[in-house]
């Protein structure tokens, strides 16, 4: 894999992952027990639900990891909220 602009993706991919990560948080703090997850993939590295959905084996280790029952796969992060 060449890695031109290899930089530039794992800069994309690192703010997608810590806006979501503050999403789950938040929400699980708010009760929350299954929420939708957005994958972030940069070359191959793995991640929830990815190759479009169909790699699914690591959405129950980060359901885990936020103490969900589940996460479900999402093609874009929802809207952020009214700040309270």
């Amino acid at each position: 894999m060449p890695l031109t602009g290899l930089a530039h993706d794992m800069g994309v991919r690192a703010r997608h992952w810590d806006r979501q990560d503050r999403l789950l948080r938040r929400e699980v703090a708010e009760g929350a027990t299954v929420l939708p997850y957005v994958p972030a993939s940069v070359g191959q590295m793995r991640d929830p639900f990815g190759h479009h959905g169909r790699s699914i084996w690591p959405a129950p280790c980060t359901a885990q990891y936020y103490h969900l029952k589940r996460i479900t796969y999402a093609t874009r992060l929802p809207a952020p909220g009214p700040t309270r």
